[in-house]
């Protein structure tokens, strides 16, 4: 099932804010795809741990709001790192 959900602007166009396809979401601009033990956020994809953990190369993570739009409040383990953050909505917080 399709859904798309927008807000409508002063001049009378509408601006899409969520937009459902499958396995796959844009909020605000933001798309990503939620498969199986995966997700992908901006074309990369993540490994997902716990249901809140998301995992990949330090170099690869994501902008922190667009983390927080897949996942609320999830984690980041950047495996070549082994650094572990977690998002507060915005920015992403050393643990």
């Amino acid at each position: 099932m399709d859904y798309q959900k927008y807000i409508q602007n002063a001049d009378g166009t509408r601006t899409p804010v969520v937009a459902l396809s499958g396995s796959s979401v844009e909020i605000s601009g933001v798309s990503f795809a939620i498969s199986g033990g995966n997700v992908e956020i901006g074309g990369v994809s993540f490994a997902v741990s716990g249901g809140d953990t998301l995992r990949n190369t330090a170099a690869n993570k994501p902008n922190a709001d667009a983390a927080h739009a897949a996942i609320p409040f999830c984690y980041y383990h950047a495996i070549d790192t082994g650094a572990i953050e977690v998002t507060d909505g915005t920015n992403w917080v050393v643990i």
